[in-house]
C-alpha cells in the first residue's frame, strides 16, 4: 500500500476506535459543551497524514505477513500520541490553526461559556485536559494489542526522545543564538526518531525482522526525518502554496531556531540582526513578513537552505539505493521520499 491506500484503510479502524473513545466519554458526562469538545476532536483529527502508523506498516510489510487487529491498535496508538502532541504543541507555540481548522484551544475558547477568570488560559487548560484523555485512549489501544514488552518500551522510548526534543525546542526559543548542533539535536529528537526512526522499529518488532533490517530502518528513518524537518523549517518561511496549513512565519513569531535563523544569523551583520530581532519571538503583521523576507533575501537564505534541503533528499535517496530491503519496500519508500519531496 502506498500512503494513500494505507489512509484509507487506516482510517476505517481509525475512526472506528474514535468514534468509540467519544461514546465513552460522552458517558461519563452530559455537559454540552464537553460532548461539543470530544466530537470537535473528529474535526481536528481528519487531516493527518499517518506518517507514523504508516512508516510502521511499512516496516511490518517487510516481514510479509498479514496485517491482524494486533497491529492496527499498535499503528492506532501511534497515531493518537500524535494527536496528544499536535493539541499540547499548538498550546506551547501559540498556534490558532492546525491543518486549517481552529487549534483545540481556540474552539475551547469560541465555544465555551467562560464568564470569570481568564479565558486563554482556561481554554489552554482544557485543551492539555482533553489531549491527556487522548494519551489514555492510546495507550488503551496499545494494551488491548497484547503487544510485547520490546513495542511498549520502544514507544515509551519514543515519548521521552519527542518530549526532550519539544524542551529544548522549548529552550531554543527563549535562550541565546544556538549553534548548529543543538538545532540538529532538537530535530533528531522531536521530528527524525519520532516521525519516522522509532515507528520503523514498532513495526521491525511488529514483524519480528532481523536486527540487521530494524538496523537498516533506523538509519533511514533518522534521514527522512531530518530531512521532513528542514522542509519544515524551510516551509515555515518560504512556502506560498501554503502546504503546512498553518500561519506563515508562526516559528519566527515564536522565537524557533531553525536551519533557515541558523543561515540567518552566520551571514547577518550587525545591523541585519538589529532588524530581525524586532521581529524574532514578536508577534508581527502581514506587511511585516515582506520586511523580514526582503532581509532573508539580500543574504540568499531561502538558496542556502533550499541547498541544504536539496542533498538531504538527495543523500536520503542514495542510501536507499544502496540498501538491501526488498523491492517493495524500496518502492513504496521511494514513494514516500517523493511525496515529501512534492512539499516544495
Amino acid at each position: 500500500m502506498n500512503l494513500t491506500e494505507f489512509r484509507q484503510e487506516f482510517d476505517k479502524h481509525f475512526f472506528m476506535f474514535v468514534d468509540k473513545k467519544i461514546s465513552d466519554y460522552n458517558t461519563l458526562t452530559d455537559e454540552k459543551a464537553f460532548r461539543s469538545l470530544f466530537g470537535y476532536l473528529k474535526t481536528y483529527i481528519e487531516g493527518g497524514k499517518r506518517l507514523r502508523p504508516y512508516a510502521a506498516y511499512l516496516a511490518f510489510a517487510e516481514s510479509e505477513k498479514n496485517l491482524t487487529d494486533k497491529e492496527w491498535l499498535v499503528f492506532i496508538a501511534l497515531e493518537l500520541i500524535h494527536v496528544l502532541a499536535l493539541i499540547h504543541d499548538d498550546i506551547i507555540d501559540k498556534a490558532t490553526k492546525r491543518r486549517g481548522v481552529d487549534s483545540v484551544h481556540v474552539f475551547v475558547q469560541k465555544n465555551f461559556n467562560i464568564v470569570r477568570g481568564d479565558k486563554k488560559h482556561f481554554s489552554n487548560s482544557q485543551a492539555l485536559l482533553v489531549g491527556d484523555l487522548i494519551f489514555s485512549s492510546a495507550f488503551q489501544a496499545l494494551y488491548s494489542s497484547g503487544v510485547s514488552g520490546d513495542v511498549s518500551s520502544t514507544i515509551h522510548k519514543m515519548l521521552d526522545e519527542v518530549i526532550l526534543g519539544q524542551m529544548i525546542d522549548v529552550d531554543l526559543a527563549c535562550g541565546d543564538i544556538a549553534p548548529r548542533s543543538k538545532i540538529i539535536t532538537k530535530s533528531k529528537y522531536k521530528t527524525a526518531l519520532y516521525t519516522f526512526a522509532r515507528p520503523f522499529e514498532v513495526g521491525c518488532l511488529l514483524g519480528n525482522v532481523s536486527l540487521s533490517t530494524q538496523s537498516k530502518f533506523f538509519m533511514i528513518g533518522e534521514l527522512i526525518g531530518l530531512t521532513y524537518q528542514t522542509q519544515d523549517d524551510y516551509l515555515d518561511v518560504f512556502d506560498t502554496r501554503d502546504i503546512l496549513q498553518k500561519e506563515l512565519m508562526n516559528d519566527i513569531k515564536e522565537g524557533q531556531q531553525t536551519l533557515v535563523t541558523y543561515h540567518f544569523f552566520e551571514k547577518a551583520s550587525q545591523e541585519q540582526r538589529s532588524q530581525f530581532l524586532k521581529y524574532f519571538g514578536r508577534d508581527f503583521s502581514n506587511s511585516n513578513v515582506q520586511e523580514i523576507l526582503h532581509l532573508f533575501a539580500e543574504l540568499d537564505i531561502q538558496k542556502d537552505v533550499k541547498k541544504e534541503l536539496d542533498q538531504l533528499f538527495k543523500d536520503t535517496k542514495e542510501n536507499l539505493s544502496h540498501s538491501d530491503f526488498s523491492e517493495k519496500t524500496k518502492k513504496s519508500l521511494v514513494e514516500l521520499i517523493t511525496t515529501l519531496e512534492k512539499r516544495s
